[in-house]
């Protein structure tokens, strides 16, 4: 099984990292999981004309 997360850091507090992490490693742990991946979004450019 695959697992996915993306997180979007500007979207609220820091806390899912600790959370993120326990997760992860409780996956692993128990072999749930084959591959995880994890992407973070970055906040939007401003672009001017």
């Amino acid at each position: 099984m695959k697992c996915l997360f993306i997180i979007n850091p500007s979207s609220g507090t820091k806390t899912i990292q600790k959370n993120l992490d326990q997760m992860i490693g409780q996956m692993i742990l128990k072999q749930i999981v084959q591959t995880i991946d994890v992407f973070y979004t970055q906040k939007r450019r401003c672009l001017s004309a």
